[in-house]
């Protein structure tokens, strides 16, 4: 099957389930449409993008054809401009029905020659525990567009962790139960708690995890072993780390409570 195809029985999958998805469509409207999400009151929208992908012929949504919403970096460094635009007027669009904005995207994780051909962009052996500038570029845009947290994925890494104007965002949250050939050694991952009170974010933490054998992820101590030693390459892969404090089996990264409701 081609990747629209793909795409389709996917999203058909979801569908009857009843699981909300963002970040592919039909059409390019509904790849940039959000899902959204009521809990205990409070709505929360999210968007995905993909900087990742093979030929824009197979994958992209158009406004005929099925595919994925795109963020565009053939350099690591610089974002297609209407991508960006696109990336504001769906943040601006979703701000006022929701109380928060989650905002995502699958890393470029290097460029190959089957995607783009011979290109400058093309960085095989790249370091993808390094975050890019494109990465940073693209979370800063969409929290000073109205976004309230951005994380990203698809390395197969974890990468660093930042406060910026006092938003957080985990640049890479590495894997869980991902059993795609090739990357069996590929194991560490995070899983992140997002704590909301009054419609705000009130506390963002994160816990390290792993996965055994039969695939089944289980959660680290990040006090000591390997949840620690994850821990302590989130703050060397931070270009501005932020404080963290251990909280149980939970890394604090962010933490808004004042101390008289800051039960511990």
């Amino acid at each position: 099957a081609s990747g629209r195809d793909s795409i389709i029985k996917s999203l058909a999958v979801l569908d009857a389930n009843g699981i909300l998805h963002a970040g592919a469509g039909r059409n390019i409207a509904e790849a940039h449409k959000p899902a959204i999400v009521t809990r205990k009151g409070v709505k929360i929208g999210f968007l995905q993008y993909t900087a990742r992908w093979y030929q824009d012929k197979d994958m992209i949504a158009t406004a005929t054809e099925a595919g994925v919403a795109k963020i565009t970096s053939l350099d690591g460094v610089t974002i297609d401009p209407a991508d960006l635009e696109l990336l504001k007027a769906d943040v601006k669009k979703l701000r006022p029905l929701v109380d928060i904005v989650i905002v995502s995207h699958h890393n470029r994780d290097g460029s190959t020659a089957a995607q783009f051909g011979a290109v400058r962009g093309t960085s095989a052996g790249r370091d993808r525990s390094k975050t890019e500038e494109y990465q940073k570029q693209f979370a800063r845009v969409a929290l000073d567009t109205g976004a309230d947290f951005v994380f990203g994925h698809g390395t197969h890494t974890i990468q660093g962790a930042e406060i910026y104007n006092g938003k957080p965002i985990l640049y890479a949250i590495g894997h869980s139960t991902f059993d795609q050939p090739g990357y069996e050694k590929s194991t560490d991952g995070l899983v992140a708690r997002v704590v909301i009170q009054g419609k705000n974010i009130l506390r963002v933490s994160f816990v390290p995890v792993t996965r055994d054998a039969g695939n089944d992820v289980y959660l680290l101590d990040p006090s000591e072993g390997e949840g620690a030693k994850l821990v302590q390459w989130v703050k060397e892969r931070s270009a501005n780390p932020p404080a963290m404090r251990i909280d149980g089996h939970e890394v604090v990264v962010m933490d808004k409570a004042t101390p008289a409701t800051n039960h511990r």
